[in-house]
């Protein structure tokens, strides 16, 4: 019943949260649509279908900030996905435990890789390590409670917890539009999550597992739209369409 609750409880804030960040990011596309937009004529006044341009322009523009918005979704989904497939490798002491955790530190490179546009390779290596930091930390902890080591899996967690706060850091740092106090909200709803599907898995409660990883795959969509969001405000050059439009230059970003 404690963990029904949990879970029920889980479910409406991640509800929540979810909707709100997928409207945010409804606005932004409609932002840059409109930044785009076509002007009017004066003449056009009486016919709203007379434009002083295609409309096919400010259709690119958005369909463009929708593609980040997939491909963020996508690699969050396998970031998900691979830990998730890891977690029940290594309960189960299957032979493919290191193959998936290959795929999944390639996935935090993946990540990395993914802001390179827009940050620079320093900076996507730099987020690349972050990352493969988190998943080396949620290792531990695995290896630590399945061992019955309480000692260490607590401070394998203080770690874990350590680990996103850099993360977090890094991230605004890098753009204002995402709040420190935001991203680390929901990167510590990410790592307690993950660490209810670990534990339910763990305990052979599977029923729990299950539902933990959709929370997880829920509150990873509701991220990676919140960053998709954040890179559409602070680069509206690089989602422009129009010719001779001019990107601003890399921001600087302090570790």
């Amino acid at each position: 019943m404690v963990v029904e609750a949990i879970v029920i409880s889980v479910t409406m804030v991640f509800a929540l949260a979810s909707n709100m960040y997928g409207h945010n990011i409804q606005i932004a596309l409609a932002d840059t649509k409109n930044n785009n937009s076509p002007t009017r004529t004066s003449s056009s006044s009486s016919n709203p279908n007379q434009m002083s341009s295609s409309p096919a322009a400010s259709s690119s523009s958005t369909d463009k900030a929708t593609k980040l918005v997939l491909a963020l979704r996508d690699l969050w989904a396998d970031h998900t996905g691979w830990t998730r497939n890891y977690i029940i490798s290594f309960v189960a002491g299957l032979p493919d435990t290191n193959f998936a955790a290959q795929r999944l530190l390639k996935n935090q490179v993946d990540i990395g890789n993914a802001i390179k546009p827009f940050y620079g390779n320093i900076a996507g290596d730099k987020l690349t390590s972050l990352l493969k930091d988190h998943i080396m930390g949620a290792v531990d902890l695995l290896k630590a409670a399945k061992a019955g080591n309480t000692t260490g899996a607590a401070a394998a967690e203080k770690k874990w917890y350590e680990n996103v706060d850099q993360i977090a850091t890094f991230l605004s740092n890098a753009n204002p539009n995402w709040s420190k106090v935001a991203l680390k909200s929901m990167l510590d709803n990410h790592l307690a999550l993950t660490k209810l599907e670990a534990v339910a898995r763990l305990t052979g409660n599977y029923a729990a597992d299950i539902t933990a990883y959709d929370k997880v795959r829920q509150e990873a969509n509701m991220m990676s739209d919140a960053l998709a969001d954040g890179i559409v405000k602070q680069f509206p050059g690089k989602f422009a369409s129009s010719v001779g439009t001019t990107t601003p230059d890399n921001p600087t970003i302090s570790e």
